[in-house]
């Protein structure tokens, strides 16, 4: 055996690493009855679960807005109102030179600052306990 013919058979034997795609690829298979049924087995149980985690969480947070109406709105308006009153007091104060504006502005600074963190507080939820609580 000459060389090339060798090589050609060497070639022709072996497997080619090459993919072909040709002029007609194998399209993807399409799900099947049984495929959608096992898909359902499995995600019917999870979307389940995240039906009722969403209502337990909307129950809970309009219990929360009760209980904040009927039991924080009087203490909030107290604590806001002395508040009020310590700031004026401190800005009266100022005016007749027994405090200093930087006393003033350091209470102002901290009242502001109280406020915002009650407000986050109030508007984005704090201080609630994980009992009963699902995983979500």
């Amino acid at each position: 055996m000459s060389l090339p013919e060798e090589r050609a058979l060497a070639t022709s034997s072996a497997p080619s690493d090459q993919k072909s795609d040709g002029p007609n690829p194998k399209p993807p298979q399409s799900w099947s009855g049984k495929d959608w049924e096992d898909f359902l087995k499995v995600a019917g149980p999870i979307g389940k679960y995240l039906v009722d985690a969403w209502k337990w969480k909307t129950e809970k947070e309009a219990e929360q807005g009760e209980k904040w109406d009927r039991r924080v709105q009087w203490t909030l308006v107290l604590l806001m109102g002395f508040l009020g009153g310590i700031v004026l007091l401190m800005s009266w104060l100022v005016v007749i030179g027994k405090v200093s504006g930087d006393a003033l502005l350091f209470l102002v600074g901290a009242v502001a600052s109280w406020i915002l963190f009650a407000t986050q507080r109030f508007l984005f939820g704090g201080g609630e306990s994980n009992e009963e609580r699902p995983l979500l």
